[in-house]
This record gives C-alpha cells, sequence and structure tokens, in this order.
C-alpha cells in the first residue's frame, strides 16, 4: 500500500488520508502538510474544486504530487479546477488507456525526484502527453511519460502517470518517489521539515447529504423515461426524444458500459417502471401518435430472457401514475386521463394471476409524479398540478396519511422521479425549475423537506430513476425537458467520523478509499496498516446445456467472506472456506464479463478476470 511505502521513508512522520469521493479538503486543512498527493479512480466530490483547493495550496508553497486517474477524461475521475485550467498539470487529459504491465525507463536518474529510485513498474496507466513546459523524468516502455514536473508561477508540480491504489497493481520506488518530491522542491536536506501545527482533530459532522458524479453516457437520448434496476443492471426504458418522438430502444448499465435490450413494442412517455425479481414492468405511458393519448397497457419485460410481454391492461388508460413494486405486487397509482386531470385510484397488479384488484383511492388526484417504496411505505409526491401530492401509502394496511408539502411553487415536481438514499427519500427532475431547484430530499424522521445537491447537468424530465450499486442514478432529462444521454448518480453517505486530512481520491474499481498523501506533520507516528492480503483470481468459462457458467477460483486471504463482482455489480457474498464458487449466468449466446473478488467490506480486492462466450451452444 502507497501509504506504507511513504511511511517507511526517512523523516516521514505521519502520512493522513482524505476521501476526495466524499467530500473536498479545505485550503486550512492541506496546509498542515508539507506534500500532498492527489489521485482519483471514482468521481470526485467536486473535481473543479479539488483542482481549485490544489492550486491555492501550491501557489503557497505546498508540494503536489497527482496520480492517475487524474488525466482520464472518459469519466467522472478526471480531475478540473485551476489545476489543470491555469498550467499547472504536467501532463495532458487522455481518453487512451494503457492497462498493461510495464517497467519505467528512467531517464533523468540524476534528477532529485529519482534519488533512490532504481525501479518503477505500474498496471494502470494512461496514454498520457506531456504539457507545454513539462519535463520527464520516466518514460514507460511502451511510449507515455511515467514521471514528469511542471513550473507554474514559481512553483512545481510533480505528475505520476500510475495508479497506486488498493488494488496493488504496482511495484518499485513510488512511495521514496513521492518524499523525494518534498525533499527536492522543499530545499530540504535528507527529509521535509515538519511545520509547527499538529494534527487536525476531526470535525463531526451532524448530517451529511452526498454529491453527484457524471456516469457513462446512455446510448439513445430521452427525456420522461422509465427507469429500473434487474439482473444486476439499471434499465432506462422508453421516453421522448422529440424526433422519434417516442424512444424505443431499452439501454441497460451494468456498472461500467451501457448496452442495449430488446425494444419496447409500445413506445411512449411519462410512465414509471418497477421491477420484481428479473422482471420489469411498466404500466400506462403516453403516447399522441399511435393511441391518441394515455395508455392502458401493462408492458413486461424479462430481463433474464430479454423479451417484452403484455399483461393484462388497467382497469382505465392512465399517464404519469406511479408503479411501485411491494410484496410481489405492482401498485399503479393515479396518473393522468386526460392530460392536466389527476386521478386517485390504486390498481394492484398480481402478475401470478395477471389480475387487479384495488386499494383505497389517493386523498386527491394527481399524475406525472413518482412514488417511491421507503420503510414500508409508498411515498407520492409532487406532480404537475397545484396542490402538488403529498401523501404516504401503507400498502399493509390500505391506509394513506399526509406529509409536509414539497417546498416548491404549489408543492408540484412534474415529471420527476425518486430515489433512497440514507434512510431518505430524494426527488429529482422536477420538469420547470432551475437546477438548484430540482432536487430535494424528504427526512421521514423529522417530516421536513431540504434542497439536496445540485446535479452536474440540468435533469428536467429525468424521471428514469432507482437505486443500483447503492448508488441513486437520474438518467436523461435536460433544460426545459430536453431529451439528453446525461447520467448522474450519487451515493451514500460515508459511515464513521470523518478524518480531515489531506488529499484526494476516488476509486477506479469498487473501492472507495482515497489516498492523499502527505508528509512531515508535527504528530506522533501513527502505527502503519497492516499491508492486505494479496487475491489472486482465476476463471473459468464454460456452457451447461447451452448456458454460460464460470467458475473463479482465488488464493490469499483464508479467512472472513468474499464479495463476488461481475461487471462492477456485487453478485454474490460468500464464506471465504474453498476459495471457489460458480456463476451461473443462465443465459445463452455471446458475452463479455469482468470479473473481481474482494474481502468482504474492505478494498483488498483481487486483480479483474475478463471471460468471454463466444456464440452458439
Amino acid at each position: 500500500m502507497i501509504q506504507n511505502e511513504i511511511l517507511a521513508e526517512p523523516g516521514v512522520i505521519a502520512v493522513d488520508l482524505f476521501d476526495a469521493f466524499s467530500g473536498t479538503p479545505t485550503l486550512p486543512q492541506l496546509q498542515q502538510y508539507n506534500i500532498v498527493y492527489a489521485f482519483s479512480n471514482n468521481g470526485w466530490f467536486d473535481a473543479v474544486g479539488m483542482g481549485n483547493v490544489l492550486a491555492d495550496y501550491q501557489d503557497g508553497g505546498g508540494v503536489v504530487v497527482v496520480g492517475t486517474f487524474a488525466w482520464d477524461n472518459r469519466g467522472p475521475w478526471l480531475l478540473g479546477g485551476r489545476w489543470v485550467t491555469g498550467g499547472y498539470s504536467p501532463f495532458n487529459s487522455t481518453n487512451i488507456i494503457n492497462f498493461s504491465f510495464n517497467t519505467a525507463n528512467i531517464t533523468d536518474p540524476t534528477h532529485p525526484l529519482m534519488q533512490g529510485v532504481n525501479s518503477l513498474s505500474a498496471f494502470y496507466r494512461n496514454g498520457v502527453t506531456l504539457a507545454a513546459g513539462a519535463s520527464s523524468t520516466a518514460v514507460w516502455t511502451d511510449g507515455p511519460p511515467a514521471v514528469a514536473y511542471k513550473a507554474n508561477n514559481g512553483h512545481t508540480a510533480v505528475g505520476i502517470n500510475a495508479y497506486l491504489g488498493y488494488l496493488n497493481q504496482f511495484s518499485g520506488e513510488w512511495g521514496r518517489l513521492i518524499v523525494n518530491a518534498g525533499r527536492w522542491l522543499l530545499n530540504c536536506q535528507g527529509s521535509p521539515t515538519p511545520t509547527p501545527t499538529g494534527t487536525p482533530s476531526p470535525t463531526p459532522t451532524p448530517t451529511c447529504t452526498a454529491g453527484w458524479r457524471i456516469e457513462p453516457s446512455m446510448l439513445n437520448a430521452r427525456s420522461f423515461a422509465s427507469g429500473a434496476v434487474a439482473s444486476n443492471a439499471f434499465y432506462a426504458i422508453t421516453g421522448f426524444n422529440g424526433v422519434d418522438p417516442y424512444v424505443t430502444q431499452t439501454n441497460f448499465f451494468n456498472g461500467s458500459v451501457w448496452a442495449t435490450g430488446a425494444p419496447i413494442p409500445v413506445p411512449h412517455s411519462q410512465s414509471r417502471a418497477t421491477s420484481i425479481g428479473n422482471v420489469i414492468y411498466v404500466p400506462g405511458g403516453f403516447n399522441s401518435i399511435q393511441f391518441g393519448g394515455p395508455l392502458d397497457l401493462m408492458q413486461i419485460y424479462d430481463t433474464t430472457a430479454n423479451t417484452w410481454s403484455n399483461g393484462m391492461n388497467l382497469p382505465a388508460a392512465r399517464s404519469g401514475g406511479p408503479a411501485v413494486g411491494f410484496n410481489g405486487l405492482v401498485y399503479v397509482i393515479g396518473g393522468y386521463n386526460p392530460v392536466g386531470t389527476g386521478h386517485t385510484d390504486v390498481y394492484i397488479y398480481n402478475p401470478g394471476t395477471n389480475s387487479y384488484t384495488t386499494g383505497a383511492p389517493m386523498p386527491a388526484g394527481q399524475g406525472n409524479m413518482p412514488g417511491v417504496l421507503l420503510n414500508g411505505e409508498i411515498y407520492v409526491v409532487g406532480g404537475g398540478t397545484a396542490p402538488g401530492a403529498q401523501f404516504a401509502y401503507n400498502p399493509t394496511s390500505n391506509t394513506w396519511r399526509t406529509i409536509a408539502p414539497l417546498p416548491t411553487s404549489g408543492g408540484t415536481c412534474q415529471a420527476g422521479g425518486g430515489f433512497v438514499q440514507d434512510n431518505e427519500l430524494w426527488i429529482v427532475g422536477c420538469l420547470g425549475l432551475p437546477i438548484n431547484q430540482q432536487v430535494w430530499i424528504y427526512n421521514p424522521g423529522s417530516n421536513t423537506w431540504r434542497a439536496g445537491p445540485q446535479y452536474n447537468a440540468s435533469h428536467e424530465g429525468g424521471s428514469a430513476t432507482s437505486v443500483f450499486n447503492a448508488r441513486g442514478f437520474v438518467a436523461g432529462g435536460g433544460p426545459g425537458g430536453g431529451a439528453t444521454t446525461t447520467v448522474e448518480s450519487t451515493g451514500p453517505c460515508p459511515s464513521g467520523t470523518p478524518t480531515p486530512t489531506p488529499t484526494a481520491t476516488a476509486t477506479f474499481t469498487p473501492t472507495p478509499t482515497a489516498t492523499a498523501t502527505a508528509t512531515a506533520t508535527a504528530t506522533p507516528t501513527p502505527t502503519p496498516t497492516p499491508t492486505p492480503v494479496q487475491i489472486t483470481l482465476h476463471a473459468h468459462g464454460y456452457k451447461v446445456h447451452g448456458l454460460q457458467t464460470v467458475d473463479l477460483f482465488w488464493s490469499g486471504p483464508t479467512l472472513g467472506n468474499i464479495d463476488i463482482y461481475r461487471n462492477g455489480a456485487l453478485i454474490a457474498t460468500v464464506p471465504n472456506d474453498g476459495g471457489a464458487y460458480t456463476d451461473h449466468i443462465n443465459r445463452t449466446g455471446k458475452g463479455t464479463y469482468n470479473y473481481r473478488v474482494c474481502v468482504a467490506g474492505t478494498g483488498n480486492c483481487s486483480n479483474l478476470v475478463t471471460v468471454r462466450f463466444g456464440g452458439g451452444g
């Protein structure tokens, strides 16, 4: 672990960590350290804010070392702010990846950065190029620079084109190189000079609001769409793009990439979707081209078979009514017919009998609003007609109650979606509201609303929402309800007491830890964290009666449980009693699957293994 390597260097008395996925360190926090090492492999909490504070810290004489994937412009791990735009960075951003093990040529062994550095190797690297005015001291044998530095405004930054995070896919004297940056740039002989300050005391945070990060874009632009999670993927279904004008394509996201499923038979807008197991239910919707307005269809998508079918039609056509799964039943609540006339009906669909019963009517009619299950109740809020819905329905007792109204004009939120994070209700995508009024959070304990964090781009009409991989997703929607491919997610608040330490990461793998590094604070030497046991994973793919099956084998840890990830999604947690697991994918034909296993609840993970299936049986 890079933290331990730095701690092992003479003169280093503290190396603290800061998770920049959950927050951005302040300048006073950073100034208590001589060196800040910032790297990312997940979305920054605020990429621009992080870059700005690094520039401020460097301008004040602090030593900044930045590592991969801060220059990878394929996703939210790309660093922003003044450190990037103001000429501080030694490298230019890129979308090129060099994911293979390589050993660098040390091209300037006499440079202060390279004192005592004999070998530098790493797996995760990018195809970066040198920024204007930068110089390299080591170069990867497949072309890109490995280590470089650049002066700006009288101070120098160091760039490391290698990911030195928790996967431990690196070797050599990287920790020494980082400390050498301080020895060189702080004009120290042998070791950095400790600052006269002590370790900052952790500041307890009574509440936490998660931030947003940009996810990979959908394949097809849409707004007013439906979202659901099934088969370890987030699905964005149908919607409106103003051209077709209704979107037929089904897009799904496995945590790494988007792919296309079977097209919906009757495309439309203004529906909500829900899932029971691996089956997604899409009731109602609005299609004025083929059907003249609201629909009475119950369209059903089997994600395992990748096929659509029709259930029994709704008792009446509805658009914009919430669909919520509970105890194996699908609850379809309210909705418009015609547009602007909201209804109070509760239709309860039983997939087993393909029939409907009715529940107690909602206290007031409404349409084009989200419905979200939280603690055994279905919350129905907002909508397109004032006063907006402000109700919670208990499907077990078949009763309604009134909650605090949304703090918007008339309590409305038209064409929005919702999900649950940290046991609170999030409402997003409100049509016709400015971007800083499109996210609202409801606390059921206090019966109060507060404004949520502003996302990076407007998602008016972003009704395709769900919780996937413990993160709340919103897909599509845009300014004025325009169709986009933009997808964002927000994560749960971290558990435990936050530690104010200096730097940054986010993680490019299922490890949410961040390593910020720093040397030389006037604090007692901390006890080094034991190095995690290295996990080595192997996989064998084959077919049983034409169905895809993968055997996984790992070595290393001998105790505890193991989390198993397929394509970035957690599929199982198993006792570590044999170092083996069989994944019965139960799909035919072609497929590509990326596997990794981790010690449960930790960032100690194996190498990534890819299994590919061709066609046939």
